[in-house]
């Protein structure tokens, strides 16, 4: 899986509760949508912890857990039905 920007994890976070975040999957040269994943409401790990807010060096870090359902019926059969992002870490620069 590729890694999820700061914008899509943040957003993520945001809409998680009302299934209106997704993630999908590629094929080819990656420019073919194959399966459509949203949201797990279910998943009571949903976690976003900001561990770390430096306001002088304009720094924020935290850690994330997240899940997503396969939309059925799948494109392609090799997808999982679920994908889960766990124990995920990441540090962004706050811009004014």
């Amino acid at each position: 899986m590729k890694n999820l920007s700061l914008v899509l994890l943040l957003t993520l976070w945001a809409l998680a509760s009302c299934q209106k975040v997704a993630y999908g999957t590629y094929t080819s040269d990656g420019d073919v949508v194959e399966d459509v994943y949203r949201a797990d409401s279910t998943d009571s790990k949903k976690t976003l912890i900001i561990t770390h807010l430096d306001l002088n060096n304009k720094r924020v870090e935290g850690t994330f857990h997240v899940s997503f359902l396969i939309k059925e019926p799948r494109i392609n059969a090799a997808n999982p039905r679920k994908v889960t992002f766990s124990g995920g870490r990441f540090w962004a620069v706050i811009r004014d």
